[in-house]
């Protein structure tokens, strides 16, 4: 939960391009559109209504 109280999800990835890459995937994945969907309705969360926000550390 974030600090606004909406759902929120952590993705940690070796960098930007493997995340972007992974997400790509599961995108066009139907078992993994399948499963996430099913997260999504038990959690309440609306369907791919997120934003993105991304935070580096060196």
């Amino acid at each position: 939960m974030r600090s606004d109280g909406k759902m929120g999800c952590l993705v940690l990835s070796e960098s930007y391009e493997a995340y972007e890459e992974n997400t790509f995937w599961a995108d066009t994945d139907n078992e993994c559109n399948r499963l996430i969907r099913l997260a999504w309705k038990e959690c309440g969360i609306d369907d791919y209504y997120f934003k993105r926000e991304t935070l580096t550390f060196e």
